[in-house]
């Protein structure tokens, strides 16, 4: 069998005395497709956070292409994100029309 693309085990991680993960357990084969789904609070975005070195767990181990990814964590980390800067602005009606002309061209 091949090496997974991603392999858990026994991952927690605690908040004080809330446990956000409790000994999650799962692996991901080449060539799977997988969903995180859950109410709030079921802990998919602490989860997140540990698999993309965000965050320590407590317990269990994150394995990327079996490489530990706790231990590796600086290695594995890209040098520069990539993404769009976010730019939060109110749109007013001059806006709007500038809008719906170019729509209407």
């Amino acid at each position: 069998m091949a090496d997974a693309v991603l392999e858990v085990a026994h991952l927690q991680k605690f908040y004080g005395d809330v446990a956000a993960v409790r000994d999650l357990n799962f692996r991901i084969e080449p060539g799977e497709v997988f969903g995180f789904l859950g109410p709030n609070g079921a802990g998919k975005t602490t989860l997140l956070r540990i698999l993309s070195t965000l965050l320590s767990p407590n317990a269990g181990s994150v394995r990327l292409w079996n490489e530990n990814v706790v231990e590796c964590k600086e290695r594995l980390r890209p040098r520069k994100s990539a993404g769009a800067p976010q730019r939060r602005r109110v749109l007013n009606a001059t806006d709007l029309n500038r809008a719906g002309s170019a729509v209407q061209s």
